[in-house]
């Protein structure tokens, strides 16, 4: 079965084709003749992830997977939240992303934070799956850690003493809200395979 896998960030990705079972064929954006997007108009991670699957299935009739992530920090009444890639401005930079939400939180004692991950499978016309996964954490006072991306080296999970970003992917892997949101997509995956085989 192919997989449009509907992202320009070479990490998420990685991280996403790592999860799929083998008999998923997974292509990227670079793999495709399509237009680029760049709207998120929506305020709410799920709207904005299917408005992403949506605009490319329908140039390319091929199933698309796109995600919307956002993190919430408690103290800033939940931003950046679905603004978390152009936190800073655009274009997005990961970098003056952390260094502003490090900048806004520096006498702030709260430092509770989740991640969100929204998952969309466009399956066909009108059939549309959303898959969620959530992690819970804190935001540090600086910078700790190479791997990663986006807010990894600022945000350490719950009941761990690293962050994300000191964490190798595989570890990462095990854990994260984009882990989870694959989890439950990969399962429907297995069901919808079980379907595809009993229908064959």
């Amino acid at each position: 079965m192919q997989l449009l896998i509907a992202t320009t960030n070479e990490h998420k990705f990685k991280e996403i084709k790592a999860l799929l079972p083998s008999w998923i064929i997974p292509y990227s954006l670079k793999d495709v003749a399509v237009s680029t997007y760049h709207e998120e108009p929506h305020e709410d991670l799920i709207h904005n992830a299917e408005h992403k699957a949506r605009f490319y299935f329908e140039q390319t009739q091929v199933p698309t997977l796109a995600d919307d992530t956002g993190l919430f920090v408690e103290a800033l009444n939940g931003a950046p939240g679905v603004h978390s890639a152009r936190f800073a401005g655009e274009p997005p930079n990961d970098e003056a992303n952390r260094k502003k939400l490090l900048q806004l939180l520096q006498n702030e004692t709260n430092r509770n934070a989740y991640f969100l991950t929204a998952l969309c499978f466009y399956l066909q016309w009108n059939e549309i799956h959303i898959f969620l996964g959530k992690l819970q954490g804190t935001i540090t006072y600086e910078e700790r850690g190479t791997f990663g991306f986006g807010y990894d080296p600022i945000f350490q999970p719950l009941n761990s003493n690293k962050t994300l970003a000191e964490l190798p992917m595989q570890e990462k892997n095990r854990i994260s809200h984009r882990f989870q949101a694959i989890q439950s997509f990969v399962a429907f995956l297995k069901r919808y395979e079980s379907s595809l085989f009993r229908r064959g």
